[in-house]
């Protein structure tokens, strides 16, 4: 058993593993009916924020400061 409640914290974890895999395939699979519910259970960690910085690209950084 996981903390956190009862499914929540399954449903989370599994929306979190899925995090690259299309929205719309996530939702299916978990049987969500839309995919605002990956908005909140999709908790990305430290690779994926410094995979998303890395894929910012030159228009991001030339934002940054100015």
């Amino acid at each position: 058993k996981l903390e956190g409640g009862l499914w929540h914290p399954y449903r989370r974890s599994f929306a979190t593993e899925m995090i690259g895999v299309p929205n719309a395939v996530t939702a299916m699979l978990g049987g969500w009916k839309t995919t605002r519910t990956l908005d909140i259970y999709q908790q990305p960690g430290e690779a994926d924020l410094m995979e998303g910085l890395a894929q910012r690209g030159s228009f991001g950084a030339a934002r940054v400061g100015g």
